[in-house]
């Protein structure tokens, strides 16, 4: 009851305050802006080039009476904003194009007065080939996963043009995921099976994210999807629908040579599959089968991802997450043949370290009893040796190439021992 009371003394003291506050409440005039005046220049626009001068630049001024703010729509799915009317747009649709530009000018309480210009302007920039890399070519399709086997997938760094070390804008300093690091807990397992799809149409390029309804988000932005874990989360979250690529010059702080110097603006809020509330990413490195993109977050992060044109999922044998081999040690007795075999001896052949026991298949020194695989080490002479015990391997049963293992086991103490478990290529002894 003490609890109850505070809250609705609380309650009551807010309402006392703001009932206190109403009649000092009040609302500026409602002007809606006048005379609203727009004019471009098109950056080296002359007689002999009426066009422009191939970069795309134009250079836009508004101004109105009583404007608090400028809105511009550039009629290339693009947009932005001026609270003093001025900007400038960059136009990339290759040859000479006629956009129909939209200023609208906000006044106080809202309301607004807009005005549409025609701008005619050359753009020369195309980067023909990253086209052909991301879509395999005119009227076809191309797609992309995660490469998640390789270290730095998914990664995040600073972007800081004030960096005391510029080199830390190029390459994610603060975090950098490992093989399949995305792969063993429910909350980011749908980030690997998630397919990008890119689809070349002419000189047009269109984007398509297909991953099942379910996001991974990050967890800045986990409102989105209605989330409240406060951590990166899988979500179910709609991304269905094709989404128009446009490709523009890359603007970022990271140096030319280290960049493509393209960059990917995506319609309608796309994303390349991790959600970082961004739709623009710079092309750090393309080629036919692998992607390199930063995209920003927050203005003072950059995120980096790595994609491939190779299913991690069938490099692993299975779905994503799937269970594809394991031993639970539920049947007594020896161990499951179809899993297990031996080295046996003293491995003088090659594979010993001049252990002083011999190393057997006998149920003294290997069963598997309530669950449990025993391994024992015995003293006792046997075959010439003081010790026995037992190695057991799946080599020639089982191997795999990516993947998450997960192994729990105890271990004993004691001068002498040495009790281990190795995971060797199957590759080791060439």
């Amino acid at each position: 009851m003490k609890l109850i009371n505070k809250i609705y003394f609380l309650a009551f003291l807010s309402l006392l305050v703001l009932s206190c506050q109403e009649d000092d409440l009040q609302f500026g005039d409602i002007t809606a802006p006048t005379n609203l005046e727009v004019s471009f220049i098109v950056q080296g626009q002359d007689a002999m080039n009426p066009d422009g001068d191939g970069s795309g630049k134009v250079y836009f001024t508004a101004t109105a009476d009583n404007a608090i703010n400028f809105t511009y729509d550039f009629g290339d799915m693009r947009t932005g904003s001026a609270y003093d009317g001025t900007i400038t747009h960059q136009f990339v649709e290759p040859g000479v194009n006629t956009y129909s530009v939209t200023v609208i000018a906000t006044g106080t309480g809202g309301v607004s007065t807009s005005k549409v210009v025609l701008v005619d302007v050359f753009s020369a920039f195309n980067d023909a080939e990253a086209k052909t890399f991301l879509t395999g070519g005119d009227g076809l399709s191309k797609t992309w996963y995660w490469a998640a086997a390789e270290p730095g997938h998914l990664g995040v760094g600073p972007n800081d043009p004030n960096a005391a070390n510029p080199g830390e804008n190029n390459f994610p300093a603060f975090y950098s995921a490992t093989p399949f690091e995305k792969n063993g807990a429910p909350e980011s397992m749908c980030l690997y099976m998630d397919q990008l799809v890119f689809t070349q149409n002419g000189d047009n390029v269109t984007y398509e994210l297909l991953n099942g309804g379910e996001t991974y988000f990050n967890g800045s932005f986990e409102g989105v999807a209605g989330g409240s874990n406060g951590f990166d989360y899988c979500y179910a979250y709609d991304t269905s629908g094709i989404k128009n690529v446009t490709f523009l010059p890359s603007d970022s702080i990271v140096p030319d040579d280290e960049k493509r110097g393209t960059a990917m603006q995506f319609s309608g809020d796309g994303f390349m599959s991790y959600y970082i509330n961004s739709s623009l990413y710079d092309i750090l490195e393309i080629s036919e089968n692998r992607l390199v993109v930063r995209s920003i977050m927050n203005g003072d992060l950059a995120w980096y991802h790595i994609f491939s044109t190779d299913d991690p999922n069938a490099a692993s044998g299975g779905t994503t997450g799937s269970l594809v081999w394991s031993d639970e040690f539920d049947v007594d007795g020896a161990p499951d043949p179809a899993n297990w075999t031996y080295d046996l001896g003293t491995g003088t052949n090659g594979w010993g370290n001049n252990e002083s026991q011999t190393y057997t298949d006998r149920v003294d020194n290997v069963k598997v009893e309530n669950g449990v695989l025993k391994i024992t080490a015995k003293a006792e002479n046997f075959n010439g040796s003081n010790f026995t015990s037992a190695r057991i391997k799946s080599e020639g049963l089982y191997d795999f190439t990516y993947g998450t293992v997960e192994v729990r086991a105890k271990l004993p103490t004691g001068g002498g021992t040495w009790p281990a478990i190795w995971t060797l290529g199957s590759d080791y002894q060439t």
